[in-house]
């Protein structure tokens, strides 16, 4: 029952879009979200079952503690479930996780992204215009010929390219005891009417984010 309560609240302080300073100065917005929650709860529970919130509800002195361990475990499930279903955390990339976090070792979430463009070569093509023009010829401009205007276009290939990779490393150095979790690159061609490469400056672009102690 506190389970359930819990996990909706979550999702609608979540969908509610609060921030950290409603959070922390003010327990009227929360107290708002758990009444709808609460109100999400009892349309899914069955009519015999009457959900109480727990500070108006009789309880033991170690209730407290057990409700606060169902929480705690129930959101390291969640966070485990999101690293292993959406972020490629492996059962071998979890023992060795467990191994660092038991030696003391900060561990650190690093996103890594390369773009570049790189320029492969210039073709000319003809290209035909949809209008007609009329010359009159002949004798006295008595006769008509049609034509069509061709224009002679240069086009610029290029290479623009994109890799990324998600990553855990133990310790200060990301270049050692560093786990692979995640990665892609994808390279398309462009073409653009000026010899001008696609995108800012430079060509080759290198982006890093990191996460410490996860």
């Amino acid at each position: 029952m506190l389970l359930i309560l819990f996990l909706l609240a979550s999702s609608t302080l979540t969908n509610g879009c609060m921030d950290v300073d409603d959070i922390r100065f003010s327990h009227r917005p929360i107290s708002e979200q758990l009444g709808k929650a609460m109100q999400r709860v009892k349309q899914v529970l069955d009519s015999t079952r009457n959900p109480q919130f727990f500070d108006i509800t009789p309880h033991s002195y170690n209730d407290k503690y057990i409700l606060a361990q169902t929480m705690t475990q129930t959101a390291m499930a969640a966070y485990l479930n999101v690293f292993s279903d959406m972020l490629g955390l492996s059962q071998d990339h979890l023992s060795q996780v467990m191994k660092w976090a038991a030696d003391n070792k900060t561990i650190t979430m690093l996103l890594n992204s390369k773009s570049s463009v790189t320029f492969s070569h210039k073709a000319e093509r003809e290209v035909e215009s949809p209008t007609v023009v009329e010359e009159r010829t002949g004798f006295l401009f008595s006769g008509i010929t049609t034509h069509k205007v061709v224009t002679k276009v240069t086009d610029f290939h290029w290479k623009a390219g994109t890799e990324w990779e998600l990553k855990l490393y133990a310790g200060s150095i990301a270049n050692q005891q560093q786990l692979q979790l995640m990665g892609r690159s994808k390279i398309i061609d462009v073409i653009t009417p000026t010899d001008v490469a696609p995108g800012a400056a430079p060509q080759v672009n290198f982006r890093s984010h990191e996460s410490k102690n996860v």
